[in-house]
Order: C-alpha cells, then structure tokens, then sequence
C-alpha cells in the first residue's frame, strides 16, 4: 500500500523530502515482504564510503549476542579467522595499532568465546554470528544521475546491492544512460510524491565487496536495536 506525504503529483522540493517518501514505500524496492520478515531500515548511513541516505536490511534476530564489535575487534576478527592462528607481535604489526587497543580487543573476542588462545597463538573458535542478511543501500537524488551512480557504487563495498532513486519528473536522462547502471549493477528506480516507486533496473545480488565494512553495518544496527530496548 502507497503511503503519502504530499497530496499532489509535484517534484520533490529537497532530497530529503524524497528520502522521507520513499523510507514510507521502500518495499518496492525490497525482494522480501518487510510487513512479514524483520527488517530494519538505517538512515544516513557513513561507514567511510559516503553518506547513504537509506540502508534497508534484512535481519533475524533470534540469536542476537549483546556484545558490540568496533573496528579493531572487526579487523582482529577477520585477521585471526583468515588464518590458521596468528601470534599477539604478528597481530600488532599486521594491524598496525597500539598493545593496549589489540589487548582490548583480544579480551573481548576471548571473553565470548569467539577466539581462544594456546600458548601466545590466537585461533578462531568460532564464526560470528551477524544479525544482516542482506542490506540494500540507497542513493536519493533529484537530478544528478552522474553523481548518484558514482555513489551508490561506493555503497557496494557493505551492501548487497545498491540503487539510485530519483524524482520522478528527473529520471529520464538516466534512463537513456541505464547501460551504465546495469554495467556496474546498479539500481535505478524512480519515486513520485505520491509515494509511486518503478524500477527501470533491479540488480543481482552480490556479495559485499568489503567483508569488514558489511560487519560494521551489522553492528551498528545491532547498537541501535539494542540500545532501544532500554
């Protein structure tokens, strides 16, 4: 069902006006129904690629751990797990970051259980459970389709897929430019004020070029979920 902010069939004012619509009506752009299957939807999202204006994720949250992973305990995490064990002095010099911060990090991972140590290696106990099965970001524009693209393709390094969405009375330069969205698997989809989303293109998932970047999307969401149940 459409859900509308604006009453008539005008162009949006300011990409935040349309970020607003579409947050209401993203499942036209999800291949999952988010009425039946648990979804979060993040905005503003900056993981150090830009600002995506919408990340819509799917999630299951069944087996949540409590415990937050920063960016050390991430990169210690995929350090240890792509290896077949890994001394602290190894660790230090590979992450290039201080004793203290890698002790830090090291306790924790050991304290739930998810690396144990023999001796001064560190081995990978077990894989880490993330909440995120598939995210899709988003880059809303109003004319710019050029700038768009550029952007959304930098979203690919921690989503699944990525999209550009665009006003409605503004998509047609990129439409005539698709061969370039489709070329590197890039979304593109229409919105009207009306809350109306049509897609021209609907990429193929892949998996996030950035294993590390995909894991902190999955903490932070895991943050904002937990710190809502207080």
């Amino acid at each position: 069902m459409i859900q509308r902010i604006f009453s008539s069939d005008e162009f949006f004012k300011t990409e935040k006006d349309l970020v607003q619509v579409l947050k209401l009506n993203c499942s036209a752009i999800c291949d999952w129904c988010i009425s039946k299957t648990e979804t979060y939807i993040s905005e503003e999202v900056d993981l150090g690629f830009g600002v995506a204006d919408l990340v819509i994720s799917r999630i299951d949250t069944t087996n949540i751990n409590r415990i937050i992973l920063n960016s050390t305990d991430i990169a210690l995490y995929y350090a240890i797990k792509d290896s077949e064990g890994l001394s602290f002095d190894v660790l230090q010099n590979a992450m290039q970051i201080s004793k203290s911060n890698l002790q830090k990090s090291v306790t924790k991972l050991i304290g739930n259980d998810i690396v144990y140590e023999v001796g001064d290696i560190f081995y990978l106990k077990k894989d880490y459970n993330q909440i995120t099965k598939k995210s899709i970001a988003i880059e809303a524009k109003l004319k710019n389709w050029r700038r768009a693209l550029v952007q959304a393709y930098r979203y690919r390094w921690f989503a699944s897929e990525s999209y550009v969405v665009m006003d409605r009375l503004h998509i047609n330069a990129a439409i005539k430019s698709i061969s370039e969205f489709e070329k590197f698997n890039i979304g593109l989809a229409e919105i009207d004020t009306c809350g109306r989303v049509i897609t021209h293109f609907r990429p193929y998932e892949e998996r996030p070029i950035n294993h590390k970047m995909a894991m902190l999307l999955n903490e932070k969401i895991k943050e904002h979920l937990l710190s809502s149940e207080v």
